[in-house]
């Protein structure tokens, strides 16, 4: 798997590395600590985007890819014989945001129900700021974000 990873600073460094490696690369989805599989359709749908925000630690880039579900149980068979472990997941987990809010109630106790409520509050904001083009709605959107953001920081670690 070729891929970009676009730093912080302005830097881009191009590698390479095995599929399996690169998904245990991507921040907060496979956890080497807790050791969690995610659902075949999150494994695919982050692999067909071609991007992957990493916060601070950068924007990820490759090409995009479709797996077939031959090819996604070989690659659970790999992460399986690395020591990951396959779960049941309630069908709402369906992409990254979902997988991350079950894998918080799963591991941590967070309330699924509260937390999907804030995350699709902050998606619907983001994707306003997206489309906004208004100076002073912009204004508003973005510390309208940033108190969500602080509200779901807030109700989060109340369970960490």
């Amino acid at each position: 798997m070729i891929y970009n990873l676009y730093k912080g600073d302005g830097e881009i460094v191009s590698l390479e590395c095995e599929l399996v490696d690169f998904l245990l690369k991507l921040p907060n989805f496979i956890s080497k600590k807790t050791k969690l599989i995610p659902p075949n359709i999150v494994i695919k749908q982050i692999l067909k985007e071609g991007n992957y925000n990493a916060g601070m630690s950068g924007i990820i880039t490759w090409k995009k890819t479709d797996f077939n579900m031959v090819e996604l149980s070989q690659l659970n068979k790999l992460l399986v014989e690395r020591g990951f472990e396959k779960t049941n997941t309630p069908n709402w987990v369906v992409d990254r945001s979902t997988w991350l809010v079950w894998t918080y109630e799963y591991l941590h106790n967070v309330p699924s129900s509260q937390h999907l409520k804030l995350n699709n509050q902050i998606i619907e904001i983001n994707a306003k700021l997206k489309a906004c083009n208004e100076k002073e709605i912009k204004e508003a959107l973005t510390l309208e974000l940033f108190k969500l953001e602080m509200n779901l920081t807030e109700f989060i670690s109340e369970y960490i």
